[in-house]
């Protein structure tokens, strides 16, 4: 799952990723991911930091809350790497992280790599 509020940031992973093979869901904020993943398994999701309605962070919490077999599955897209906060809640959470502008290559191999760490119940892609 790709969780963006920037469609053309979101258009683009997912472009990169179905050349890879796998499927993709988009959602343009984390009130509506969380939707999403109540209805579906998710392999793994790429999510920014910054989105209206609810932020990476409390995204995050959610997440840990309602589907904590996900949380060593999420890597944060963010360029707002520069604030304090931000920074103190990726290290804290050790989640993967990529800074924008990325490179997409960069963004398959991490992706592919979590998937094949995840094992077998993490082969399907990210839906």
């Amino acid at each position: 799952m790709i969780v963006d509020d920037e469609a053309d940031i979101a258009a683009t992973l997912a472009e990169a990723l179905q050349g890879d093979g796998h499927q993709i869901g988009i959602a343009d904020n984390g009130a509506m991911a969380l939707e999403m993943l109540a209805q579906r398994a998710y392999d793994l999701v790429l999510s920014d930091t910054k989105m209206p309605k609810l932020d990476g962070e409390h995204f995050y919490a959610e997440v840990e809350r309602r589907f904590p077999h996900l949380r060593h599955r999420i890597v944060f897209v963010t360029g707002d790497i520069l604030s304090r906060e931000k920074r103190e809640f990726l290290q804290r959470i050790g989640a993967p992280h990529l800074l924008k502008p990325f490179d997409l290559r960069e963004v398959r191999q991490l992706v592919h790599r979590i998937l094949a760490d995840a094992g077998p119940e993490g082969t399907s892609g990210l839906h």
